[in-house]
């Protein structure tokens, strides 16, 4: 009974680490963000800032 929603739960925070793989934190970094925190604002944060190879295409 609880360990669906916690399975749910960390699967979540394994695909937003994978999701921040490319930014400062990294994949680990982003991944212990959204256990701490939540995968939901982690996620809406990688999508608001940019990654960290990025450069402005001219």
């Amino acid at each position: 009974m609880f360990v669906a929603p916690l399975v749910i739960y960390l699967l979540l925070c394994v695909l937003v680490g994978y999701r921040g793989r490319d930014t400062r934190l990294g994949s680990f970094g982003c991944f212990l963000a959204s256990v701490v925190l939540t995968p939901v604002l982690v996620f809406v944060v990688l999508l608001l800032t940019e990654p960290s190879g990025y450069q402005a295409q001219k």
